[in-house]
């Protein structure tokens, strides 16, 4: 594999893998669901787990399904990757590889889901370099939180799941 000095590990295996990025965060979040675990995740002042958007996330997954079938169960209509069935209600997941991949649109379509299953929304940004302040602002503006790959690296150190 030939490899750029210039790109981080994180957005070689993203392009390299691409759906297995998606599948990573889909099994991370069943093995909470299964064990029955809350996920806590509390940003820090730099905004490393959670870019500023929220101060804490708390989810309890009772389930994690993909797009199609949280299409046909709940007739959802719109681009996103992943459902949470959790205690606090439907969570719309959607899958990004780089921050530079982004925009404004994604996220003003991720809240117009969310709101058609009266649930919430959040991004997961594997390189979260570089992404803008604007759509940073927006998430925040919109309640949608944006969990990056040390968010990712966290939660999976919490319950012994394999990480990078």
């Amino acid at each position: 594999m030939r490899v750029q000095l210039e790109e981080s590990m994180y957005q070689i295996l993203a392009r390299k893998f691409g759906v297995a990025v998606e599948s990573y965060v889909k099994e991370l979040l069943e093995r909470y669901a299964e064990e029955g675990i809350k996920i806590e995740i509390w940003d820090d002042d730099k905004g490393t787990f959670l870019l500023g958007t929220l101060k804490k996330l708390e989810i309890t997954p009772r389930r994690v399904i993909r797009r199609d079938e949280a299409i046909r169960k709940y007739g959802i209509k719109g681009d996103f990757d992943l459902l949470i069935e959790s205690e606090e209600g439907l969570i719309i997941v959607e899958v990004k590889t780089s921050g530079t991949s982004v925009k404004e649109d994604d996220i003003e379509q991720l809240k117009r889901i969310a709101n058609q299953i009266n649930g919430r929304a959040i991004i997961v940004v594997i390189e979260p370099k570089n992404i803008r302040i604007p759509i940073i602002t927006l998430s925040t503006k919109l309640g949608i939180a944006i969990l990056t790959n040390e968010a990712l690296k966290l939660l999976a150190k919490k319950i012994g799941f394999v990480h990078w």
